[in-house]
C-alpha cells in the first residue's frame, strides 16, 4: 500500500491522503469486514496519529481492533498486529495506562495463539 510506504519514509501527510482514499474505496467496494479494508483502517488510524490528530487516529485504531477481533477472532495474527499499532499510538500520545493495558492484552493473546513465523502457517 502506497500510504504505508509514505509513512515509512516519514511523509505522514501523504500517507494520510492515500490511506484515506484507499480506506474509503475499500469500504465501498469490499465492505467494512474485509481483511484488506480492516488493514487499511489501521494504516489510516496510524496516519492520523502521526499527523497531529491523535484522538481521531486512536478512535480509528480502536475500531480496527474491535472489527478485526469480531471478524477474525481476538487471537488472530491480524488482530494482534492491530493491537500492537494501538499500543504504539497510546504510548506515543502519552496514554501509558491504556498502552500497558492493551499491551498486556496483546501479550496474553500471543501466549494463547502465537503468530506463525513468516512462511509458515498456523497448526490446524
Amino acid at each position: 500500500m502506497l500510504a504505508r510506504t509514505y509513512g515509512a519514509m516519514g511523509d505522514w501527510q501523504k500517507a494520510l491522503d492515500y490511506s484515506s482514499k484507499a480506506y474509503e474505496t475499500l469500504l465501498r467496494l469490499m465492505g467494512p469486514d474485509h481483511h484488506i479494508t480492516v488493514r487499511a483502517q489501521m494504516v489510516l488510524g496510524s496516519s492520523y496519529v502521526h499527523t497531529g490528530k491523535p484522538e481521531e487516529g486512536i478512535r480509528i485504531l480502536e475500531e480496527a481492533v474491535e472489527r478485526s477481533a469480531s471478524v477474525f477472532g481476538p487471537d488472530h495474527n491480524q488482530t494482534q498486529t492491530m493491537r500492537f499499532s494501538l499500543v504504539k499510538a497510546y504510548s506515543e500520545t502519552g496514554n501509558k495506562e491504556k498502552a500497558l493495558k492493551t499491551g498486556e492484552e496483546l501479550l496474553e493473546s500471543v501466549r494463547r495463539e502465537p503468530s506463525p513465523r513468516p512462511g509458515r502457517s498456523r497448526p490446524s
